[in-house]
């Protein structure tokens, strides 16, 4: 994106590229070029300004590029090396070699989808041409494979390996990626590990408070009122004769005495007459 501007005309946002000093020709073939292509996957010709300087206009779709922000999402990666394989491919099926495939050549689009740019070295789709678009389509496997997960690394660098010896032109190597996608898309979630959920307190809390409770409930063997058993006794087993008793809970506790019944009111003694 460097040396690009952003301007508007007519309500719509436009990318402005300049040509240097010796690039006139290289600014007015790439947008002859643009304008004839009118692809999906490829920045829409809007203009050519000839100056000085000459400039060419495209349609704006944003300042992100793969070198600057790669998808990170397992399946947005397969599936955006799909969509550029593809674009790749029709470009050949139409005659023409991009002739500079790499990260800052592909644009984010706000969908997410890649847009290519960069064409002014464009050349003629003969064998030699092409064979170096799916070289460069090799090195934008392993640029974006870096941030896909190990068992999608190693599918897609297998592929880029066969891309890049001539194993597979544009067309096939696009199928190779569908169906990587295809075969991902079904497979088990693949995603980077996430960090152990943190405990809630309320759950803290409440082990604590049963853990205090316990402690409270304990008591030293021979204590009086005391029906637990003694850890001593726990580590060592029963006294030959005694048997282990089960631990108290709270609702097993006994209930207090009973208040004194007071001592029985005394009787006046009869008096007796003579």
């Amino acid at each position: 994106m460097t040396g690009i501007t952003v301007t508007r005309s007519d309500g719509r946002l436009l990318a402005s590229k300049p040509a240097g000093p010796d690039g006139a020709e290289r600014r007015r073939r790439e947008a002859h070029l643009l304008e004839r292509l009118d692809h999906p996957g490829v920045v829409q010709f809007v203009e050519l300004v000839d100056g000085p300087p000459t400039e060419l206009r495209t349609a704006f779709v944003g300042t992100d590029t793969w070198a600057l922000r790669p998808p990170s999402d397992p399946n947005a990666i397969i599936e955006g090396l799909a969509a550029v394989a593809s674009t790749v491919a029709d470009l050949h099926d139409l005659g023409t070699a991009h002739g500079a495939l790499q990260p800052d050549h592909v644009l984010v689009a706000g969908d997410r989808r890649p847009i290519l740019c960069g064409l002014a070295d464009a050349t003629e789709a003969t064998d030699s041409a092409c064979m170096d678009d799916l070289t460069a389509m090799a090195s934008l496997i392993d640029h974006l494979a870096l941030g896909a997960p190990p068992e999608d690394q190693t599918r897609l660098r297998a592929i880029a390996r066969r891309a890049e010896q001539g194993a597979l032109s544009a067309r096939s190597l696009t199928t190779e990626l569908d169906t990587l996608r295809a075969t991902a898309a079904t497979a088990a979630p693949r995603s980077r590990p996430r960090p152990p959920a943190a405990v809630p307190a309320a759950v803290i809390g409440a082990a604590a408070l049963l853990a205090l409770l316990a402690l409270t409930m304990w008591r030293p063997s021979g204590a009086t009122g005391d029906s637990t058993t003694d850890p001593s006794e726990a580590a060592a087993g029963p006294a030959p004769g005694r048997q282990r008793r089960a631990p108290t809970t709270a609702a097993a506790l006994p209930s207090p005495p009973p208040p004194p019944t007071p001592p029985p009111t005394p009787t006046p003694p009869t008096p007796h007459h003579a």
